[in-house]
């Protein structure tokens, strides 16, 4: 699976501060579903709606847009990110991001930049903010493909985070805002996977799955549990 867990790349650079970028736009992103959606694992693809010049631009376009109920139809979830002018940021790196569902309402967002000339720091997220918990049934989103999976740990909160940040030589970045999923045939199969890429199963997962799904939780409990 082509995933955003591995598209950081991480090389020596000029750091920039965030507040010096001159000027920034936000690219609007819509994800669209492939025909057919059966799990464990399903098609999508990206197309790239606008380019605004601020974030309320872009929400009140995508406002606009998914008025249109055809606009909806086969929509996964639309992004809006803010990518910085005359800045390097390779894949998808970015200032800021947000997700936003079919429906145009806002999922989840992260304030904090990952691009590498622009260092942030990940503070931990708010317990209302951790959207999924140990055991949850997922879906993980990949740059061309959604994969059924289920959580095995999440994003640190702000105690934790703050306590890391305050030990550790270096301190909690974007790659640590993220969820541990298993996945494969059998769910066996461990990633660290952004957390703007996990959703929901919008489907019914089928019994021979879910029985799959249950038998590897026995198995990592165990494993955890020293047993």
């Amino acid at each position: 699976m082509k995933n955003r867990s591995i598209v950081y790349i991480f090389a020596q650079t000029n750091e920039i501060d965030m507040e010096t970028i001159p000027q920034r736009v936000f690219q609007i992103l819509e994800v669209r579903y492939k025909h057919p959606r059966r799990y464990p694992v399903f098609k999508v693809y990206w197309i790239q709606l606008k380019i605004a010049s601020s974030l309320p631009l872009a929400e009140d376009y995508l406002a606009k847009y998914v008025h249109d109920p055809g606009n909806r139809e086969d929509v996964y979830v639309f992004y809006i990110r803010e990518v910085p002018v005359d800045v390097p940021a390779p894949g998808v790196q970015c200032l800021s991001e947000r997700v936003y569902g079919p429906d145009g309402q806002l999922i989840d967002f992260r304030d904090f930049s990952s691009v590498d000339e622009v260092p942030s720091v990940f503070e931990g997220r708010t317990p209302e903010r951790i959207r999924f918990k140990q055991g949850d049934i997922v879906e993980v989103l990949g740059m061309d493909e959604v994969e059924l999976a289920y959580v095995a740990g999440g994003p640190v909160g702000h105690e934790e985070a703050a306590r890391i940040n305050s030990e550790a030589i270096i301190a909690l970045d974007v790659t640590d805002d993220s969820y541990t999923v298993f996945l494969g045939p059998t769910f066996s199969f461990h990633q660290h996977i952004d957390a703007l890429c996990v959703f929901k199963p919008h489907f019914k997962v089928p019994g021979p799955m879910l029985r799959r799904i249950e038998k590897s939780k026995e198995c990592w409990n165990r494993r955890i549990n020293g047993q």
